[in-house]
């Protein structure tokens, strides 16, 4: 419920104040507590901070973890999608297409992770009303990875926009 929500929003806020205070900015352990707090943020509805915590952990990581880590892929593609749902779309194009790479190279083209970050690229192009570009990528992951039920939605919901019914079935 709620109540354990909040409880673990203050874990994890403790743990990133732990984290920072006595290990510092530059360890692995305090980005990635950062990471999982600013996450928390956002799936509580708190966006301002929470896109606030995920770009100061993501400038810490670029000095702590490699670029290409794949733990920096999903608090990446979060702050993408909240910077697209804010309007932000070139910002959002930039940071999304920085996590699409970056699981592209640790986990390869057929990966979950990687066609959530390619469905969130699309879905950052529809907002913009680029749907030719939307539809092409959720075309391609639906034809490579066609049990992403959410990817299938998303493609039938474009389609359908588009008047584009027969295809949307």
């Amino acid at each position: 419920g709620n109540g354990e929500a909040t409880r673990a929003e203050q874990l994890l806020t403790e743990a990133c104040e732990t984290a920072r205070h006595t290990l510092g900015d530059r360890d692995p352990t305090t980005v990635e507590s950062m990471f999982y707090y600013g996450a928390t943020l956002l799936l509580r509805g708190r966006y301002t901070e929470g896109v606030r915590t995920l770009e100061d952990a993501l400038r810490l990581s670029e000095g702590v973890l490699n670029a290409a880590h794949p733990f920096v892929a999903f608090p990446t593609a979060l702050l993408g999608r909240q910077y697209s749902r804010q309007g932000r779309y070139a910002e959002a194009e930039e940071i999304l297409r920085k996590a699409l790479t970056i699981s592209r190279e640790a986990w390869g083209e057929r990966n979950g992770g990687t066609y959530h970050n390619v469905a969130a690229l699309a879905e950052n192009y529809a907002r913009q009303g680029r749907i030719a570009d939307a539809e092409t990528l959720l075309r391609e992951v639906v034809r490579v990875y066609p049990e992403l039920h959410d990817v299938n939605y998303s493609l039938g919901l474009l389609l359908a926009e588009e008047k584009k019914y027969i295809e949307a079935e």
